[in-house]
């Protein structure tokens, strides 16, 4: 059951991060110009985005199974341990001229909007 409350959870934000892409660098295109480096620095930012998503769950179901008073050294590390991912992944497009680094992170800002976009447009409760 949680596996498949998981891949509902990537299929609902994966199809909205495709338009959310489109619509941000055609945005970045009409300001700055339509750029390969922005492009990649997109797609690893959604990459990291489903590993970083990925690991939350894991970490969440992992801190369930913990008995006492372990559930929040297990959250914390884990917390920990997306926020180094998230450092490093930066890190590397800041190093490396054809990935856009700002661009990169974008798309670690996509489920705050998705969730809240859909709060606002569904305020009877309804699932995504």
């Amino acid at each position: 059951m949680q596996k498949d409350a998981l891949l509902h959870e990537f299929r609902v934000i994966g199809i909205r991060t495709v338009f959310l892409n489109i619509a941000v660098y055609l945005i970045s295109g009409l300001v700055q110009g339509f750029t390969l480096s922005f492009a990649v620095g997109l797609l690893l930012g959604t990459a990291l985005l489903f590993v970083y998503l990925l690991l939350l769950s894991r970490s969440v179901a992992r801190s369930v199974e913990q008995p006492g008073g372990r559930p929040q050294v297990q959250m914390v590390s884990g917390y920990l341990l997306r926020l180094v991912l998230i450092g490093a992944v930066f890190l590397l497009a800041m190093q490396i001229s054809w990935i856009n680094a700002f661009a990169a992170m974008i798309p670690l800002v996509y489920p705050r909007l998705i969730y809240v976009g859909h709060a606002c447009l569904h305020k009877n409760g309804e699932q995504l």
